[in-house]
């Protein structure tokens, strides 16, 4: 699979210019100190001039190119701030997304999220916190962008304590709708290495490998019409004729809590 990079930039801006990545309708950034996913609203689709896939993937270039000038000048500002900022930037666009991005000093974990990506905390093997997907009805989650009625004000916030060797899984409802917190850390329970808990050195998994194959899990979740699903069980719930998973874009992020004396891009 490659980086998709939308058309319709702003003048002045190029692809080599973005600090956030894309595939599908997702958007994603990746920084030492940061990570956030977002997920373009496809009802905008037939919209003249709409572009939900553009709106997703500056909300997180914004929200990047803002938390390294924020570490630059030591002010800290808080993924809540950073989202409004990113949102500032992209108000005049037509296009709407659901977003969550967290970042991390010293022992600290801070996360915004609007709309129904998820974040998934395990320390040895155990799940500490998961986030609840914010929804108005049924496959109809809060958003950012124009012609929304959520704002930055409804999003949710979080402030949790972290530990070295953390696992932190977020990712768009592509993840979330075709795989049951149970399936992400069996998971992620296969890929820690056994030897991680005794060397000060090591990271419990990689963070690489378990991201591709919980991508892969979730892709043949979503193609398999006979494999029960959470957007399934939800469907039903909803009194809808469903079954199997939900195809969709799928963006996945894996991150380690390490030690801060370590090199910035293991952070």
């Amino acid at each position: 699979m490659a980086l998709h990079i939308p058309a319709g930039l702003p003048t002045g801006m190029t692809e080599h210019d973005l600090q956030s990545g894309g595939f599908g309708a997702d958007a994603c950034f990746v920084r030492y100190d940061g990570i956030g996913v977002a997920d373009g609203v496809s009802g905008w689709d037939d919209q003249t001039k709409a572009n939900s896939q553009l709106y997703a993937r500056l909300l997180m270039h914004h929200t990047a190119a803002q938390l390294e000038r924020s570490s630059q000048v030591f002010c800290n500002e808080t993924p809540l701030e950073l989202l409004e900022f990113a949102a500032a930037q992209t108000a005049s666009m037509l296009g709407s997304s659901t977003a969550l991005v967290c970042t991390i000093q010293d022992n600290t974990l801070r996360l915004v999220q609007l709309g129904d990506c998820g974040a998934l905390l395990i320390r040895n093997g155990t799940p500490i916190f998961r986030s609840v997907e914010q929804v108005h009805d049924f496959n109809f989650p809060y958003q950012l962008g124009g012609g929304s009625r959520d704002t930055i004000n409804d999003a949710i916030q979080r402030t949790l304590g972290v530990a070295r060797n953390d696992i932190l899984i977020i990712g768009t409802d592509g993840l979330f709708d075709n795989l049951f917190d149970e399936e992400i850390l069996e998971i992620t329970r296969q890929h820690i290495h056994p030897w991680a808990a005794n060397s000060p050195t090591s990271l419990p998994i990689d963070p690489k490998q378990l991201a591709e194959a919980l991508i892969r899990e979730a892709y043949d979740a979503s193609c398999d019409r006979r494999r029960r699903s959470p957007y399934e069980l939800r469907a039903i719930e909803q009194g809808m004729m469903f079954e199997g998973g939900k195809l969709d874009d799928i963006t996945t992020v894996v991150a380690v809590v390490v030690d801060s004396e370590d090199s910035p891009d293991r952070r």
